[in-house]
């Protein structure tokens, strides 16, 4: 029930969980967990879960040219049915709350909540200081 597209890359210790959908040429580094829908082109860092929905704007759509996908670095936290659209970036240790909607680039170590999305403060430590990558 999950598919992982062409030329897509996934780190060690990363897991594809049940019913994702990772689509073609995706970068995932390593202890990543994916668990909901990533548009081609969308590169993940390492030590990421990712609940949400990495998706493409589609707007001003040129026939054969691929759209720009979201970045996203290492150390964050995607919640459940949260959507993340466009060419942007979640800076490391940013933090989406569940349904959130995120069409920006985010600040490093921040948490987000709502739709649309607003900085609610800083980010909750969801990994260990002594995490490494």
């Amino acid at each position: 029930m999950s598919y992982i597209g062409e030329n897509t890359t996934i780190g060690i210790d990363s897991v594809i969980e049940y019913g994702a959908r990772v689509y073609e040429r995706v970068s995932i580094g390593k202890k990543t967990f994916i668990s909901g829908f990533v548009c081609n082109d969308s590169i993940i860092g390492n030590s990421c879960v990712i609940q949400g929905d990495l998706i493409h704007r589609f707007v001003d759509v040129i026939p054969d040219i691929n759209e720009i996908a979201p970045t996203i670095e290492s150390y964050v936290f995607v919640g459940r049915s949260s959507q993340i659209i466009g060419p942007i970036t979640l800076k490391e240790r940013s933090y989406i709350a569940a349904g959130s909607i995120i069409a920006f680039s985010t600040k490093e170590g921040k948490l987000y909540m709502g739709a649309p999305a607003e900085i609610k403060g800083d980010a909750p430590l969801f990994f260990k200081q002594t995490d490494t990558i």
